[in-house]
């Protein structure tokens, strides 16, 4: 997309210099032969409005840099960065090329030698052949210069008053529309409707609902982390594996009321002590409730949920020397042989070594297993696809639940040292933020345009309707999107 973005900026400034670099040989034709007068009159007005074109443009493509979506900034950071090689191309480079033309290929006859020859008659100062070249070249005009220069400028002037009224309804009626403009509940959809997998994807959103599909919303509950989980960031992933790294998120700020001296070494005893809250937060999740989307038991079950069955394990079938008991008094050597026994199980009615692999996360620590976090999640009854102000509802009623729930049974006696959280629904998050980052992202923009045409132009009024114009088209675009029924996706917030 940046690359025809690049295209059409720089026919835009070709056309601008090689207009300018004709005109001024047009108005005074001793500039024919004087080739550095030439192209010195040429930069000094093709340069400057290039200049400024091209440093507006580029400003408000990095204005997108400060978007959290990697996406939209790197698209402005480099759609900015050719927007500025394109211009000290057209003042380097192009120059020379237009000079070398000069000397080369000015005499070669094109288009049988018509431009040629009017340029070799012009190139006489005295007033007769002056006038008699410019009639001509009058002559000679294509009909879209006779229309703009005569007719078009004529009609403006005579009926400006009626184009102002026209254009201020027109901005009024599109301003009215922007309330209407909504976020995309859907990701992009970047294959055709009628695409095998679009249809595939429509069919398990909308048939399959009952117990959860691929398209319902999901909610996790996360243990292990601190109130700040993420600390920086390690893109390089070079971390992987280390005792304070998680991949390439970055450094990890563990619980620190789950350690005791070592910050790396987690103390088992301290840990156990939620154990019969974790259980708790597994059974009140799962039940039904219509604030929270929660379908209840069997059909929607919160995964997960380890030591709610390892105590039903122990519970039903029983461990040889190991009670739930021991597990929550802190023998970690019980907890391990616990797991082991139910895992080889094999009967299906308890979590699978897999599943267990897919919501924890532990480390070898010195020959000792430091269990980092648990993750419990549940699939909700709703569609993923909700507008954002209800999703974001809905995350708040989770958060809410969770508050309260520390506040009740087992969840009392550590409800200062978990630290449990929401992993809120990211989607509506990213709804919420691309309409604000949209807003936020015109008004600078025309803030910025509006400094520097005050500053080209010289005067304030000036400027000041040129950026209002401006700020006007900007909110047309806008408000046809509502118009024609479409929302506001990364791809129309990209564009």
């Amino acid at each position: 997309m940046a690359i025809f973005l690049l295209m059409g900026v720089g026919v835009d400034d070709v056309f601008v210099f090689l207009d300018t670099y004709k005109s001024v040989a047009r108005h005074d034709a001793r500039m024919n032969d004087d080739l550095w007068a030439r192209m010195s009159a040429t930069m000094r007005h093709a340069g400057v409005a290039m200049g400024v074109t091209s440093l507006t443009t580029s400003v408000s493509f990095f204005m997108n840099a400060t978007s959290s979506f990697y996406g939209i900034a790197g698209f402005g950071c480099f759609a900015a960065c050719l927007v500025i090689v394109n211009y000290i191309s057209m003042i380097t480079f192009f120059p020379t090329v237009v000079a070398f033309n000069h000397h080369k290929y000015r005499e070669r006859k094109f288009l049988c030698g018509i431009p040629d020859a009017l340029s070799r008659r012009c190139s006489n100062t005295s007033p007769e052949a002056q006038e008699r070249c410019a009639d001509e070249t009058s002559e000679t005009e294509s009909a879209m210069v006779k229309f703009f220069e005569k007719r078009f400028a004529y009609f403006i002037l005579s009926h400006r008053i009626k184009i102002l009224v026209i254009f201020a309804g027109i901005s009024a009626y599109m301003f009215s529309r922007l309330p209407l403009l909504e976020a995309e509940k859907e990701e992009p959809q970047m294959l055709p409707t009628e695409h095998p997998i679009n249809q595939y994807m429509d069919v398990m959103s909308n048939k399959f609902l009952r117990g959860g599909g691929l398209f319902n919303t999901q909610v996790e509950l996360i243990f292990g982390f601190d109130k700040v989980p993420i600390e920086g960031a390690d893109e390089s992933a070079e971390g992987f594996g280390d005792a304070d790294k998680i991949g390439a998120l970055g450094t990890v700020s563990w619980n620190p009321n789950w350690y005791s001296d070592d910050a790396n070494q987690l103390d088992f005893a301290l840990v156990s002590k939620s154990f019969d809250c974790l259980v708790q937060l597994c059974n009140e999740g799962e039940k039904k409730a219509s604030g929270r989307n929660t379908g209840g038991p069997p059909a929607y079950q919160m995964k997960g949920c380890v030591h709610r069955d390892v105590k039903r394990y122990l519970e039903t079938v029983g461990v040889a020397g190991t009670s739930w008991a021991m597990i929550t008094a802190g023998d970690a050597g019980a907890f391990q042989r616990a797991l082991e026994s139910m895992f080889a199980d094999g009967s299906g009615q308890y979590m699978s070594n897999a599943d267990f692999l897919e919501h924890t996360f532990a480390e070898d620590i010195g020959g000792t297993a430091s269990w980092r976090y648990w993750t419990f999640e549940l699939v909700l009854t709703s569609n993923k696809y909700l507008d954002a102000e209800v999703g974001l509802d809905l995350s708040e009623n989770w958060k809410a639940w969770l508050a309260s729930e520390m506040g009740k049974g087992s969840c009392v006696a550590v409800q200062n040292t978990l630290n449990g959280f929401i992993n809120a629904i990211d989607f509506h998050q990213f709804q919420v933020a691309q309409n604000k980052e949209m807003s936020t992202g015109i008004m600078v923009a025309i803030i910025v345009a509006l400094s520097v045409l005050v500053l080209v132009t010289g005067n304030i009024f000036i400027g000041f309707y040129a950026a209002f114009c401006i700020a006007m088209i900007v909110i047309w675009v806008m408000a046809m999107v509502p118009i024609q029924g479409w929302k506001l996706g990364i791809v129309e917030n990209i564009a």
